[in-house]
């Protein structure tokens, strides 16, 4: 944050109290060293921070996980339907402007609502547009092992389809015991 704010009153300082009042020679030069240190400084400081906080967070909501895992999906309809939308609203009276901001929300709307009723229940689907799988299957895995555990005299259950290994449904101190290890 301290490189942000060094970096913001650097350009405030250069641009509002030293620029208009320099040689334009000395402004030309000290403008592109100035954002060279910044561009050179910024980034790094910024990837820093993003990860710093990323790696600070410890529960998502589950929307903002849902959103998400639909990101990829809405990322490749969402034009299509911005352009239909547009198209279809041409004609109309409303200012362009209000125009794509409206097409903009109600095309991620569909595009969220795509994914959610239809890509996120199709294996082939979730693998086209989000590139994987794993979470599909880890979930199949968790309702297959809650299930197993259930019944108490059976050791390891596999339930063909549902659970990925039947080694998630060992007892619990034999997961206490594994985790020790």
């Amino acid at each position: 944050m301290m490189i942000a704010l060094a970096i913001t009153s650097s350009y405030l300082i250069w641009f509002g109290l030293i620029a208009p009042y320099a040689n334009p020679a000395v402004v030309a030069s000290g403008t592109a060293d100035l954002r060279f240190v910044a561009a050179a400084i910024g980034p790094p400081a910024a990837f820093v921070l993003i990860l710093r906080s990323a790696l600070r967070v410890r529960s998502v909501p589950s929307l903002v996980q849902r959103v998400s895992a639909a990101s990829y999906t809405i990322y490749v309809l969402h034009l299509p339907l911005v352009v239909a939308i547009n198209l279809a609203l041409r004609d109309s009276m409303v200012n362009i402007y209000f125009i794509y901001v409206i097409s903009v929300i109600i095309s991620a709307s569909i595009a969220f609502a795509f994914h959610e009723a239809i890509v996120s229940r199709s294996l082939i689907l979730l693998l086209v547009l989000n590139g994987n799988v794993k979470r599909h299957m880890a979930k199949n895995a968790r309702i297959g092992a809650s299930i197993s555990h259930q019944n108490e005299d059976a050791e390891i259950r596999f339930i063909p389809g549902v659970t990925a290994t039947p080694g998630l449904q060992a007892p619990e101190h034999d997961l206490d015991f594994a985790q020790r290890l």
